[in-house]
């Protein structure tokens, strides 16, 4: 199974309410004065998405995971994608996805990520959590 956490007869999704308290717990965390992270949100292209699925086609799962681009500075956190069969990653070669870093880096591993702030939605309205 792909995420154990999914309770049976669901498609995995949570109500808007469910998911602005626990954007807002998130949120509230970034407040502290304990913490150097800013990020609200990440957002990805639905390309990067569709490669990952196309490129792993046997995949029944995503794991996402918090990157650092540079060492130490919470402020550079990404979002890695990886394609996952059965709870396991699923990581190999790949011709020319599109990827920076010539033949040997070339992946089925996603990072391009947007992240909010700097560059968040166009004004209220556009995230859920201003519904």
């Amino acid at each position: 199974m792909a995420n154990s956490q999914i309770p049976p007869g669901s498609k995995g999704t949570i109500s808007v309410p469910t998911a602005k308290e626990e954007v807002q717990n998130w949120y509230d965390y970034l407040d502290l004065e304990t913490t150097d992270l800013d990020v609200k949100s990440f957002l990805f292209d639905l390309e990067s998405v569709k490669y990952l699925i196309e490129g792993t086609p046997d995949a029944n799962g995503m794991r996402i995971y918090p990157a650092l681009k540079i060492a130490g500075d919470p402020t550079s956190l990404t979002l890695l994608l990886v394609p996952t069969i059965d709870g396991k990653d699923i990581v190999k070669t790949v011709e020319d996805p599109g990827t920076l870093g010539g033949d040997a880096d070339d992946t089925n591993i996603y990072n391009y990520a947007t992240k909010c702030p700097p560059q968040c939605s166009g004004g209220p309205g556009d995230c859920f959590m201003d519904l």
